[in-house]
């Protein structure tokens, strides 16, 4: 029974949950309702900050009485990838966002924003192309537009590079879920202390 009201709470607090902004790109934002005010809101996600981050003072950007912003970075096969949090507070509710991720290098060496498998279509691999062949010298451009005219090489960079960009996705958008859940669990819990 404990169980199911947990749950309850959980989906009855939690209004608003995206992953991606209006171009597919990797962003995560959610909105928390709550029933505590604005200033212990504030002291219960500085308090989780403190606790889920190596260096608090390092990454905490700033922190004033309706924000926090948060620069840090989290692992992936890729690297070190840059983060920002964004944490707005309003009475009886936050919002907490993660955005600007990097661009990541993929193993064909091209340029691919964090997308998941539904963004990352074979057109969406084209403009990548494009953009690369633009950006390249002009030996490079007669061999990479060659290449990439060959439908069976354009099909097996297509299934490598969509595989890499969405495991890089799921792990970002795992790992940032489990540090935003661990906060909301934090605003959540009920004081019980005593001594």
């Amino acid at each position: 029974m404990r169980v199911i009201a947990f749950f309850l709470l959980i989906s009855f607090c939690s209004y608003s949950q995206d992953f991606k902004d209006e171009f597919g790109v990797f962003h995560y934002k959610d909105i928390v309702e709550v029933d505590k005010s604005k200033d212990d809101i504030r002291k219960i996600i500085n308090k989780a900050v403190a606790i889920n981050f190596k260096d608090s003072n390092h990454v905490v950007k700033l922190d004033t009485e309706n924000n926090l912003i948060v620069k840090s970075n989290l692992n992936t096969r890729k690297g070190l990838l840059d983060f920002i949090m964004d944490i707005e507070y309003k009475e009886g509710k936050y919002k907490i966002e993660f955005y600007q991720f990097p661009i990541i290098k993929t193993d064909y060496n091209l340029d691919s924003p964090i997308v998941d498998s539904t963004t990352f279509t074979k057109e969406f691999l084209r403009k990548i192309c494009a953009n690369k062949i633009e950006q390249s010298r002009e030996s490079i451009k007669k061999i990479m537009t060659k290449r990439l005219e060959r439908e069976s090489y354009f099909n097996t960079m297509y299934k490598r590079t969509k595989k890499e960009v969405s495991l890089v996705y799921s792990h970002v958008k795992l790992t940032v879920s489990d540090l935003a859940s661990k906060i909301k669990n934090e605003v959540l819990k009920k004081e019980v202390s005593d001594w």
